[in-house]
């Protein structure tokens, strides 16, 4: 099966080969014309802020489902407008109503729940699983930008996707704007993904001893400067995932969502807890209703949400544009399916039956061996 943004490095170092220099030798050969091959730092010029890193490959069109409307209309480099617009239009539960879509900058997407980027979850084989069963849009685990600068084949291999993935964001996390904003062109320079979104929530240890991941919070002007960098680098839309604050006594989910809005964001996903409570305690689906309130971009809310029946009461109640499910989809992918027809029809659809889901788990398998048996 073909892959979107194909990474072999034979391929790509065959499209760099000066003219006249046979495309034969494989990565040494490369390296003998002068030519860096993966995993090669590959310098900015001198006071450059981001650059094309990487020749662009082919466009990959959207799959049935997911419209994409004037996707160059905006060259790079240029910030993206918010203009203003009725709350509640094209993104509520109300104003999009059973049949409506969802609207993240230029990319139309069908109602319902969107997977969560999960490390060591939301691998290509999910991912496969989830689009067929009803997510709406899908994310990758979160990619190093240090290690996409630095191009790392195996970084760089976690960006990759299958078309029927579409539609799909990457999320990418780091600490440096300019890095950071390196890292998203070179992604969608090599990938074309949907979306690149931006991690601001990652609770774990290693991530915020390294001022990564939910520790930005505790410097919102850095989060809008990397939010307005990513913008400028890439012509997709830029999306964002953060936690509600630092600590209860830190919370400032509206003013980040302002910023992260300011800055050029399309949508804004928030956990509804803070990166002191880690994954204890209950969800506060309030902070996510004061995110809303505070922007006019869609915001998406995610924690604690396990079944249809709770997804449509949470987005009643905060006005979120819809949910993102993390944990709840290990081991019950046919949660997307049950939100999605909630969503559309108003119905609960029928709980899959023992061959199903033993057919699920065949399909899950075969996936899992093609992907590692691809190069």
């Amino acid at each position: 099966m073909g892959l979107v943004g194909d990474l072999r490095p034979e391929r790509d170092q065959a499209r760099a080969l000066p003219q006249g220099v046979r495309g034969r030798g494989g990565l040494r050969g490369a390296r003998r014309h002068g030519h860096p091959a993966p995993g090669d730092l590959r310098p900015l010029p001198e006071g450059a802020r981001s650059r094309r890193a990487l020749r662009p490959l082919h466009r990959v069109a959207a799959p049935e489902g997911a419209r994409i409307r004037g996707r160059r209309d905006r060259p790079r480099g240029q910030p993206r407008h918010h203009h203003p617009r009725r709350r509640g239009e094209a993104i509520s539960p109300e104003g999009a109503g059973r049949n409506g879509r969802m609207r993240i900058g230029s990319l139309e997407v069908g109602r319902g729940a969107l997977l969560a980027p999960l490390c060591g979850v939301s691998t290509r084989p999910f991912r496969k699983i989830c689009r067929r069963l009803g997510a709406a849009v899908v994310f990758s685990e979160t990619v190093s930008a240090d290690g996409l600068y630095l191009l790392n084949k195996k970084t760089l291999d976690l960006a990759r996707f299958d078309p029927e993935e579409r539609p799909i964001g990457v999320q990418i996390f780091g600490c440096d704007p300019e890095r950071i904003a390196v890292a998203a062109r070179i992604v969608e320079d090599l990938v074309r993904p949907d979306l690149i979104d931006l991690n601001f929530g990652c609770p774990v240890g290693k991530f915020v001893r390294n001022d990564k991941g939910a520790a930005l919070l505790k410097d919102p002007p850095r989060v809008g400067r990397i939010v307005e960098a990513v913008v400028r680098a890439v012509s997709v839309p830029v999306t964002a995932k953060v936690r509600a604050g630092w600590d209860e006594g830190s919370v400032r989910t509206s003013e980040i969502a302002r910023i992260i809005e300011g800055a050029g964001a399309s949508l804004l996903t928030v956990h509804a807890r803070t990166r002191s409570q880690g994954y204890r305690g209950e969800a506060n689906w309030t902070w996510i209703g004061e995110a809303v309130r505070a922007v006019k971009i869609p915001v998406i809310g995610n924690g604690d949400v396990t079944d249809a029946e709770t997804a449509e009461k949470r987005m009643a109640e905060s006005g979120s544009a819809g949910v993102m499910i993390g944990r709840a989809a290990i081991g019950n992918p046919w949660i997307f399916h049950a939100i999605e027809r909630r969503m559309t029809t108003g119905a609960d659809p029928e709980p899959p039956s023992t061959e199903e889901r033993l057919s699920v788990n065949h399909e899950h398998l075969a996936h899992q061996l093609e992907d590692k048996a691809t190069p």
